[in-house]
């Protein structure tokens, strides 16, 4: 039943769309004549006002949908950038410890040679 109903509206929607497509609508405007009734004058511009509003909630729709995903894929960047940050401040901390270690083993190799070129004689 829910599919049907679905097909039936689609098609709805697709005779509305040509019914109301500006092609159709200026066709129509062309066919009067300058004399023709204010009614069908009036009927005419009332579709095209109904046609210009749904097509600006659909576009409004697009661009809400546009936006989120704008402001998604930023926040993304956001903490992408943030990891990273995180990642680079721990390997400079490392590095950091690294050249500590580095200068104490050379402090340890600087001492180490000077006592074996004098080495202590203990008797």
């Amino acid at each position: 039943h829910g599919a049907e109903k679905r097909l039936v509206d689609a098609e709805e929607q697709i005779k509305e769309l040509k019914a109301n497509h500006p092609d159709t609508l200026a066709s129509e405007l062309d066919a009067l004549s300058p004399k023709a009734p204010v009614e069908a004058i009036q009927a005419i511009l009332h579709r095209i006002d109904d046609s210009a509003q749904k097509t600006a909630r659909v576009y409004e729709t697009l661009r809400v949908r546009a936006t989120d995903m704008l402001v998604g894929r930023v926040r993304e960047l956001e903490s992408d950038v943030e990891r990273v940050r995180g990642v680079n401040e721990k390997l400079v901390e490392e590095v950091r410890e690294a050249r500590g270690e580095s200068s104490r083993l050379a402090e340890d190799k600087s001492r180490l040679q000077s006592e074996v070129r004098t080495p202590t004689c203990t008797q």
